[in-house]
């Protein structure tokens, strides 16, 4: 019986420790570079028109995600929910 327990510690103890990280190097393969300017947009933040303009880009019929609503119902409550699925975006 002790040495069942023994192998069961030791199994989730492996499980769930912690291990080195996988070393890659990409160097050869020449990768295009942001410039500085490309990498600090795509760390500003997002606007409310940047939020409202892709929406609008949204088909309104595609298929609803795991909250049930499409599109077409996040645009036609806009006035009542656009604030709050603006501040879950930023």
């Amino acid at each position: 019986m002790l040495d069942i327990k023994k192998h069961i510690i030791q199994f989730y103890k492996s499980l769930y420790s912690i291990q080195e990280p996988i070393q890659v190097d990409l160097s050869s393969l020449n990768l295009p570079v942001l410039s500085d300017q490309q990498s600090q947009a795509l760390e500003a933040p997002v606007s409310e028109d940047e939020i409202k303009a892709a929406v609008w880009r949204c088909d309104p019929s595609k298929a609803p995600g795991y909250d049930g609503f499409n599109i077409k119902f996040i645009k036609c409550m806009w006035d009542i929910i656009g604030k709050d699925i603006i501040t879950f975006v930023q």
